[in-house]
């Protein structure tokens, strides 16, 4: 079922005489399917001032230098999120302890070079997540702890050289540190605090969904107060990204190295679970024109370090692989868990599918192992009758992904 273009917005206002409110409630509605797709409450006074219309986001991440543009265009764009909390996955490309260490150090130079609005983000609480997967033991030992010798953390551990340059402590600045506290438990006050004012939350996921679904399966009720989960990751038509593990060409990484993470995380969100795929993401390529056009014009420090960044990949992949002059389906250079994001801001992907979803956890770690199957297109149809619905990105759109990440580094004066 496609949505996209058919979605239309109105807003109710209910005078709430006991507690001298207006409740402001948002709602996007799918003309076709006649689907609600977003209820969003923001409580304003009478007097009209506004309480809090900022959206409550949780960040799940994995610390890779994709996750690190995403944090950094989630902070700038502070008229529209409050970042609550941050929970860094050791299942990913980085131990939850490097990678907790590259977010900090992340908001800590942001705060002291960019701009001085941003200094409320030092208090934005980090904790560390799990550090093995739920399941696909095997999967994750190839693909990461094996990976020649687990050296296939260095890009993400060290930002492709990048990190002690640009976000390295000085000698007075005094080194954030996560809290003592579980991702789960971190997630649960800040959730708890946000339903006594009744607002929900929303969550990103950009890594492995581990932590995520640790969360859900041991505390269901927390669905109730979500009301978007925008997650990276699956394959269905794209090819595979595990360049770590070849022989398996059906896959994406993030699902691959905790496939039952996955399952949990369909099963228990439904429609609350808006996926992107690789079929999506690699609809934006960093083209030659996006690279000398846009990002040679930084104007602020963190735009340095992108254009720092994707200089040094483009040097050590070489242009005809970076920009993918052969046009090869699937190569070329992504920055797959920003576009996550973008569908997170807009609430809904340039175009969508909704269908229940099918992952395939046999024959690890090869074909077909998690391989994604809509039951649309499945001849299994018993299975999936019984599998609940998930919204699915299928494509975004290049020049308005781009926008925003030009947004987000203030290329271009306004």
């Amino acid at each position: 079922m496609a949505i996209g273009q058919d979605i239309s917005y109105f807003k109710i206002n209910l005078n709430n005489k006991n507690t001298s409110q207006i409740l402001s409630i948002n709602v996007s509605f799918n003309l076709n399917s006649q689907l609600f797709f977003k209820i969003s409450f923001s409580r304003i006074q009478k007097n009209n001032k506004i309480v809090d219309k900022k959206r409550n986001l949780f960040y799940f991440t994995d610390a890779n230098i994709d996750d690190i543009i995403t944090l950094q265009s989630i902070l700038s764009n502070d008229n529209e999120f409050k970042l609550r909390g941050i929970c860094v996955s050791g299942t990913g490309f980085t131990t939850s302890d490097i990678g907790s260490d590259t977010i900090l150090k992340v908001l800590t130079i942001m705060a002291e070079k960019d701009m001085k609005r941003y200094k409320s983000i030092l208090s934005i609480p980090v904790a560390l997540g799990s550090s093995v997967p739920i399941d696909s033991p095997l999967n994750f030992d190839i693909s990461i702890l094996n990976a020649t010798n687990n050296r296939v953390r260095i890009p993400a551990e060290t930002l492709w050289n990048t990190k002690n340059q640009y976000f390295n402590y000085n000698n007075t600045t005094n080194p954030l540190v996560p809290i003592n506290q579980s991702c789960i438990d971190l997630f649960l006050e800040i959730n708890n605090q946000l339903k006594e004012s009744n607002e929900m939350i929303e969550i990103l996921s950009t890594g492995p969904a581990t932590d995520i679904a640790l969360l859900l399966t041991q505390y269901p009720m927390v669905v109730d107060n979500i009301e978007l989960v925008s997650q990276m990751g699956g394959t269905i038509n794209a090819p595979a990204n595990i360049f770590t593990y070849r022989n398996n060409t059906v896959s994406e990484f993030n699902l691959y190295v905790d496939i039952k993470a996955f399952q949990l995380l369909i099963s228990s969100l439904g429609r609350k679970l808006l996926l992107t795929p690789l079929d999506a993401t690699n609809t934006n390529p960093i083209t030659k024109d996006f690279f000398y056009n846009d990002i040679n014009k930084p104007l602020t420090y963190s735009g340095r370090w992108l254009q720092s960044l994707f200089t040094n990949i483009k040097n050590i992949l070489t242009d005809p692989l970076f920009f993918n002059v052969d046009h090869i389906i699937g190569k070329g250079f992504y920055i797959w868990d920003f576009e996550s994001y973008r569908v997170l801001l807009n609430r809904n992907c340039d175009e969508e599918l909704i269908d229940s979803i099918l992952i395939n956890d046999t024959n690890s770690p090869n074909n077909p192992n998690g391989q994604i199957i809509l039951s649309s297109s499945s001849s299994s149809s018993s299975s999936s009758s019984s599998l609940p619905l998930t919204r699915i990105c299928t494509y975004i759109d290049s020049k308005s992904s781009h926008a925003l990440l030009s947004e987000t580094y203030k290329y271009r004066l306004p």
